[in-house]
């Protein structure tokens, strides 16, 4: 349609029935997916002008599951250079 498209919140709910069984090295490699092909489906698609997240880290989430690209203390996760890679890769 041509319509620009902006991503706004992005972030992460877990369907807990599947995560719980994961490890956090598992969990952290199906975040880093996710995320990343988020990203690459907006690169690809060549109409996306804008991708913005929910928040940066998980500190503030106590009581809500959902999760960012950096952890409790501010650090990036595996998904933060996922997103950059696929950034870098993507844009031309």
């Amino acid at each position: 349609m041509g319509v620009p498209i902006l991503i706004t919140e992005m972030t992460y709910e877990p369907t807990f029935a599947f995560e719980e069984k994961m490890s956090p090295e598992q969990f952290n490699e199906h975040l880093s997916d996710i995320f990343g092909s988020a990203v690459s489906a907006a690169i690809e698609s060549g109409n996306v002008h804008q991708i913005t997240f929910w928040g940066l880290t998980d500190k503030w989430l106590e009581d809500v599951n959902w999760y960012m690209i950096f952890d409790n203390n501010a650090q990036p996760k595996q998904s933060y250079y996922i997103v950059l890679k696929t950034l870098y890769e993507g844009i031309k």
